[in-house]
C-alpha cells in the first residue's frame, strides 16, 4: 500500500476526474424531457409523509421508499427539474472523486486518474448522474463502503468495521440490488483468505440483511411493477458487460482486464497484499450483473441501471490490468509480478533484469500501443456518452407530449383525458394548469362515465384511469376529444366510452407516449 502520508498529499489531483463529471453532466442536466419513472419520483416525493409510506409499502416502489424520503426533503426547497437530479449529479461526482482516490491506494498517481476519467465518461455512468432516480447515490455508497472495508482490513477495529457496516446498508436502501456488491466483499474476503477480517465483515453484511429484511420483503410483493422486464438468453451474459463497460469491444476488453489481474494476483506471493485488491475488483465488476442476469432466467430482474454500482470497479480493473502491462513493458527494475503494483515509498532500486520477463525499451512498440489505447478508450467513451445524453429525451417525451396535448385541449370544447396512472404523472409535470395536474396526479377523486375497453386499444387493468378535462362549465359527454396514454403504441383505433362507441386519429408519438384524437 502507499504509504499514509502519500495518499494524504493527493487530495487535489482526485478531482480531476469529479470535474469531469460536473461539467458533462451539468451542461446536460436539463436538456432532456423527464420520463415516466423521473415522474413517478417527482409525484411520490411530494406527497406528505404518511402518504408516501402508505403508497409504496403497500401499492407500489416499497423498494425506492428511503430514497423518496430524501427526495421529499430535497424538493422542499424547488421541484424544478435541475433541483430533482442535481442530488444524482452530485453523488456521481462524489463517487469519481472517491473512486479516484480508491484507485490511489493500490495505483500510481497516473493509473489512479485514468480509473477516474473511466467513471467520468462511461456512457451508462453519464447517463444516470443526470436521472432522478436513486441509482448515482448507490453507485456512491457502493464506492464508499469498498473503501471502507479496505481501512476496516488493513488496521482492523470495530470502529472502522461499524463505518464498513452502516455504508453497506446506506447502499442496501438506496438500491436493494446494492447488496450484490457487499456479497462481492464477502467473497474476496474469503478468496484473499484474510481470515482476521471475516469476523467484522461477516458481522457487517449480516447486519445489513436483518436491517434491510423488511423493505426487502415489502418489495418482493410487488413483482408486478418488474413484469416488464423480458427473459434473458445466454447472450445477456455479454450485453451485461457491454452495459457496464461502455461497449462491445470494451466488453471484451474488461474480460481481458480481469484475466490480467487475476493471473497476476494469484502469480504474487501466498497472502500478498496486493492480492486483496485485484480479487476485490473483479469480483465488484463482474458478480452484480452475472447474478442479475442468472437469476434473470428463473425471474427477470436485469435491467442496465441496476448493475451502475459496478461501474466504478469496471474502472479500477481496466486501470489496474494497463499499470500491470504497462510496468511489464517498460520496467527495468527487478518488479515481482502482482495484480495491483502499488509504488512504494523509498529509494528506487538500482537497474536491472526484470524478473521473469524481457527487458523492454520505454519506446518499445507494445508501450507505444498501450498509451494509444489508454488515451483512445476514454476519448471514445467521451464522444459516446456526449452523444447520449445530448438526446431531448431517452424513453419518454413528456415535454413535447404536453405542449401537443395542452394545444389540443385549447381547441376543445369538452375533452376526456385516457392515460395509464404513470402516464399522468408525467403530463402533470408539465402541465400549465393547476386544475389539470391534480386531477392527473390524483385521478381516483374523479368522477368518471364508464370506459369500456375493446381490442386492446388501450391497456385495461387497475392502472389504466380516465380523467374529465373541460373548459364547458356543462360538457356533454360522447366521445373525447382527446386522448392520451404512456407505455403502449395504439395497435386497434376503436374504444367503448360511456356506451358511445369511439375511434382514434391523429396519433402523434413521442417516445413511448403518443396523443391522439377521439370521434364517433
Amino acid at each position: 500500500m502507499t504509504a499514509p502520508s502519500a495518499r494524504s498529499t493527493w487530495t487535489w489531483p482526485a478531482f480531476a476526474p469529479a470535474l469531469v463529471t460536473i461539467v458533462l453532466g451539468g451542461v446536460f442536466l436539463t436538456r432532456s424531457s423527464i420520463w415516466t419513472d423521473e415522474a413517478a419520483t417527482w409525484a411520490t416525493a411530494r406527497m406528505s409523509l404518511s402518504s408516501i409510506f402508505s403508497y409504496t409499502l403497500h401499492t407500489r416502489d416499497a423498494v425506492l421508499l428511503p430514497y423518496y424520503l430524501f427526495m421529499h426533503v430535497w424538493l422542499g426547497a424547488s421541484q424544478q427539474l435541475w433541483w430533482m437530479r442535481l442530488p444524482s449529479l452530485i453523488a456521481a461526482a462524489a463517487a469519481t472523486w472517491a473512486l479516484t482516490r480508491l484507485a490511489r491506494r493500490w495505483l500510481e498517481p497516473t493509473w489512479a486518474i485514468l480509473a477516474g476519467i473511466l467513471v467520468a465518461v462511461n456512457p451508462l455512468y453519464v447517463r444516470w448522474s443526470i436521472e432522478a432516480r436513486p441509482y448515482a447515490i448507490a453507485t456512491l455508497f457502493a464506492v464508499l463502503s469498498t473503501a471502507a472495508l479496505a481501512t476496516a482490513v488493513e488496521r482492523g477495529g470495530w470502529r472502522n468495521w461499524t463505518a464498513y457496516g452502516a455504508l453497506g446498508l446506506c447502499l442496501a436502501l438506496f438500491h436493494l440490488f446494492g447488496i450484490l456488491v457487499l456479497i462481492a466483499q464477502a467473497v474476496t474476503i474469503v478468496v484473499a483468505k484474510r481470515r482476521s477480517a471475516w469476523l467484522g465483515q461477516a458481522v457487517g453484511l449480516a447486519a445489513v440483511i436483518v436491517l434491510i429484511g423488511p423493505l426487502a420483503v415489502a418489495a418482493a410483493r410487488q413483482t408486478a411493477q418488474v413484469s416488464w422486464i423480458p427473459r434473458p438468453g445466454p447472450a445477456t451474459f455479454f450485453t451485461a458487460l457491454t452495459d457496464v463497460s461502455g461497449g462491445h469491444t470494451l466488453a471484451i476488453g474488461l474480460v481481458a482486464s480481469c484475466a490480467v489481474v487475476l493471473v497476476a494476483a494469484f502469480r504474487s506471493p501466498a497472502r500478498n497484499i496486493e492480492r486483496l485488491p485485484a480479487i476485490l475488483s473483479v469480483t465488484w465488476a463482474l458478480l452484480p450483473p452475472v447474478v442479475l442476469v442468472a437469476a434473470s432466467f428463473v425471474h427477470p430482474v436485469y435491467v442496465d441501471r441496476y448493475v451502475l454500482v459496478s461501474v466504478p470497479a469496471v474502472a479500477l480493473t481496466e486501470a489496474a490490468a494497463g499499470a500491470y502491462v504497462w510496468r511489464w513493458l517498460v520496467g527495468r527494475e527487478r518488479i515481482p509480478v502482482q495484480a495491483f503494483p502499488t509504488p512504494r515509498p523509498g529509494p528506487k532500486p538500482a537497474p536491472g533484469p526484470a524478473s521473469g520477463t524481457a527487458g523492454w525499451s520505454s519506446r518499445s512498440p507494445g508501450a507505444v500501443a498501450l498509451v494509444v489505447v489508454m488515451v483512445l478508450v476514454p476519448l471514445w467513451l467521451a464522444r459516446t456518452s456526449f452523444e447520449a445524453v445530448r438526446q431531448p429525451y431517452f424513453y419518454d417525451d413528456y415535454r413535447t407530449a404536453a405542449a401537443v396535448l395542452d394545444r389540443d385541449l385549447d381547441g376543445s370544447g369538452a375533452a376526456i383525458l385516457v392515460v395509464k396512472a404513470e402516464a399522468g404523472q408525467g403530463f402533470a409535470f408539465y402541465a400549465r394548469s393547476g386544475r389539470l395536474r391534480r386531477e392527473l396526479l390524483h385521478p381516483v377523486a374523479t368522477s368518471l362515465p364508464r370506459i369500456v375497453h375493446r381490442q386492446s386499444s388501450i391497456p385495461a387493468g387497475p392502472g389504466t384511469v380516465g380523467i374529465i378535462w373541460s373548459r364547458d362549465p356543462a360538457p356533454r359527454f360522447g366521445c373525447p376529444g382527446v386522448v392520451a396514454i404512456g407505455w403502449h403504441p395504439i395497435s386497434h383505433p376503436s374504444f367503448e366510452f360511456d356506451g358511445s362507441t369511439c375511434r382514434l386519429s391523429d396519433v402523434r408519438h413521442f417516445g413511448l407516449v403518443w396523443v391522439g384524437r377521439g370521434a364517433s
